[in-house]
């Protein structure tokens, strides 16, 4: 019996400053999820995008130049406008260790690099829906 369940279309953004990973997740949620997605470059850049039109998610990178990962997240969570968006790690560094300390500042999950552009929309989408159990 196929899943007659409707998808929600998302809007995310990506923060990441390596222009084939935005690419590829250009292709994996927008051409094979019909998802909406907007792109920065940079943390400071992507905090900008977030607060003028808000996403339904951030997929972020961890290690980026000038502000990383780490710090782009407490700049989200202190700010009243994005605290409340929920924000995905997509990042090379999933260890437990890690992946606690991502949690521990407000992050709901994280998907690791290399990510299969055919998985990442259920991915996220997953990660969405487990939050909101």
């Amino acid at each position: 019996m196929p899943n007659t369940r409707a998808r929600r279309r998302l809007r995310v953004l990506l923060i990441d400053d390596d222009a084939a990973i935005r690419e590829i997740a250009r292709l994996a949620l927008v051409r094979l999820a019909d998802h909406e997605l907007d792109e920065a470059s940079s943390g400071a850049e992507g905090i900008s995008l977030a607060k003028l039109s808000p996403p339904d998610l951030i997929l972020l990178d961890r290690t980026m130049p000038g502000l990383d990962g780490l710090e782009t997240l407490l700049l989200i969570r202190k700010d009243r406008a994005l605290r409340e968006i929920p924000v995905v790690f997509l990042t090379g560094r999933t260890s437990a260790s890690e992946l606690a300390r991502y949690q521990e500042l407000g992050a709901i999950g994280a998907i690791a690099k290399p990510f299969d552009p055919h998985r990442l929309a259920r991915q996220v989408e997953g990660i969405l829906e487990a939050r909101a159990l």
